[in-house]
């Protein structure tokens, strides 16, 4: 059976495509069919150096404390505030940070391990202690 003379080429062509439309083809007779591999990526790099500034450095010794004395060093001065958090996450302890080297008495708080917090308007950062008293 061909095309009568009342159809056209164009119609005769889309009814004899017996291609499958979800096969992706070689690419040989329909180029929108090239099978892709897209991948989508941003220019730049994130460095070691951008990953470590991402939180601010505090050193908190003599850890575990032994004397009831805790001193904390902060290399940037972000922070406002300190908390002492017991691990059932009841504040034990809070106050103001006044320097970048201060030492705070622990020796009212009991025996136990401990989170101290610091906290300013660019975020907080959070450290285990422990109280050995």
């Amino acid at each position: 059976q061909g095309v009568s003379d009342a159809e056209n080429a164009r119609e005769m062509e889309s009814f004899e495509n017996i291609a499958d439309p979800e096969d992706g083809g070689d690419g040989q007779h329909h180029p929108e069919r090239v099978p892709q591999l897209v991948v989508y990526y941003k220019k730049g790099t994130t460095s070691v150096k951008k990953l470590i500034e991402a939180e601010p450095v505090v050193s908190v010794y003599p850890n575990p404390v032994n004397n009831g004395k805790l001193n904390f060093d902060l290399f940037e001065n972000r922070f406002e505030t300190f908390s002492i958090y017991d691990i059932t996450g009841k504040n034990v302890k809070s106050g103001q940070v006044q320097s970048t080297r201060q030492t705070i008495d622990v020796s009212e708080i009991y025996k136990g391990v401990f989170f101290i917090r610091f906290t300013g308007e660019s975020g907080s950062v959070t450290r285990k202690i422990i109280i050995n008293q």
